[in-house]
């Protein structure tokens, strides 16, 4: 059910980007600030509808100590994983835009190369349950690597064509589809109980925090001294061994895992 959850947040940001973006061609870009801080207030108010009894009744706890969770190799392959794969993916959210545009597509284009992207992000969020029942979510996740792969290098190698820039967008339905989606169902099943909100922390410190943030100074570094098409193949590199690093260490998950 996860995924049929998590699309209301893809459908929120094309919301967001249409409608702010209209606003803001009519308004001082000083009310972006205004307009993100009612948004923040919105979803902390959302968020005291949830408590932690109504929780545990859904998820009851069946571990009481994280290190030994932590010390498991799959969990640390998890993670070292995750941490890579939004290294490599930092480029994309800094560099993409502008790349485009230096390639010659106009910024509408742009856009729709985006909204490409979050179209195709929603499709698979409401098709998970169903490809959910055919592979498991190792499978799914190592997958999500190798599209990543070859993703990156149609981004960075042939940025003028527009079709094979959209192709790639819709990429992005595994790069980050399958693959968060994927990997927030191991960490429902290694981090049970009360122990998965520590879980899904450590999860986004590693990949979203460390990783976007080493992976943005790395790929600023590698575009100044050897531009964007070697950045994007760099990123594909570190998407490759992200993918080794699951398909090399977890591939042992199912028998560590507990029951769901």
């Amino acid at each position: 059910r996860y995924a049929r959850i998590r699309l209301w947040g893809s459908v929120g940001f094309i919301v967001a980007v249409v409608s702010v973006g209209s606003l803001l061609d009519h308004v001082d870009i000083a009310a972006l600030l205004w307009v993100v801080l009612a948004l923040l207030a919105i979803a902390a108010l959302a968020s005291f509808l949830f408590n932690d009894e109504r929780l545990a009744s859904v998820a009851p706890s069946r571990a009481e100590s994280l290190l030994p969770i932590l010390r498991q190799k799959p969990v640390m392959a998890l993670f070292a994983a995750c941490f890579l794969m939004m290294a490599a993916q930092s480029a994309t959210f800094i560099f993409y835009s502008i790349y485009m545009v230096e390639s010659g597509h106009s910024k509408s284009a742009v856009g729709i190369l985006w909204s490409l992207g979050v179209i195709a992000e929603i499709g698979i969020f409401l098709t998970l349950p169903w490809i959910n029942a055919r592979f498991t979510p190792l499978e799914l996740f190592s997958f999500s690597y190798a599209m990543t792969v070859v993703r990156y290098l149609l981004v960075g190698w042939f940025p003028e064509w527009f079709a094979i820039q959209a192709l790639a967008q819709t990429m992005h339905a595994f790069t980050f589809g399958t693959w968060h989606a994927a990997a927030m169902a191991m960490l429902h099943r290694l981090f049970p109980g009360r122990l998965a909100t520590r879980g899904q922390a450590l999860y986004t410190s590693f990949s979203f925090g460390l990783g976007g943030a080493i992976g943005g100074v790395g790929a600023g570094l590698v575009w100044a001294s050897a531009g964007p098409a070697w950045t994007f193949t760099i990123m594909a590199t570190i998407a490759l061994l992200g993918g080794w690093v699951s398909w090399r260490y977890m591939r042992g998950v199912a028998e560590t895992l507990p029951p769901s």
